[in-house]
């Protein structure tokens, strides 16, 4: 379709730019893609740890029925973590089990080392938005977690991650 074409372009075209250092993102941008910039760490139960695609022949990131151009790859167990400068006010993301995966998967996010958000289980077909506040935060990672069967498909995906003052 063509919206799956603008999709697929979008996806390419953020392939082809390199994330940057949080501390290259300009002062006075209002919101920035987590996916542009480079995480401290970046680890996944199987498989590469990949951001706007996964690490087989389907590529694209797909769940809810929906392709989506940015976001990362996390199967359980994940971790991505960044340094941030604690001026961000708040955080949006989508979290997800991967399209054609039956796993399920738990999906949790820390600042500073503290709680922030924690999903429930979640299973193929659902993104589970979420928008929490990460003011004075320099410590961010999202965390995916087996979700109690083995993680043999636990095919995790954070969605659009967002970060805004």
């Amino acid at each position: 379709t063509p919206h799956n074409k603008t999709l697929l372009h979008q996806t390419l075209h953020a392939l082809d730019e390199e994330p940057i250092d949080s501390s290259e993102v300009p002062d006075d941008a209002k919101r920035v893609s987590l996916c542009d910039i480079t995480p401290l760490k970046a680890r996944t139960g199987y498989g590469k740890a990949t951001r706007d695609r996964v690490p087989d022949a389907s590529v694209l990131l797909c769940a809810g029925g929906t392709i989506h151009p940015r976001g990362f790859y996390a199967h359980a167990p994940a971790e991505y973590q960044w340094t941030l400068d604690g001026s961000w006010k708040s955080f949006e993301v989508g979290a997800a089990v991967a399209d054609g995966h039956d796993g399920s998967v738990g999906f949790s996010i820390t600042g500073d080392g503290k709680p922030l958000w924690q999903s429930k289980k979640l299973k193929e077909g659902t993104v589970q938005p979420v928008k929490i506040s990460i003011e004075g935060v320099k410590d961010l990672r999202l965390l995916t977690n087996d979700g109690g069967d083995g993680n043999r498909t636990d095919w995790g995906l954070w969605i659009n991650p967002v970060l805004a003052r």
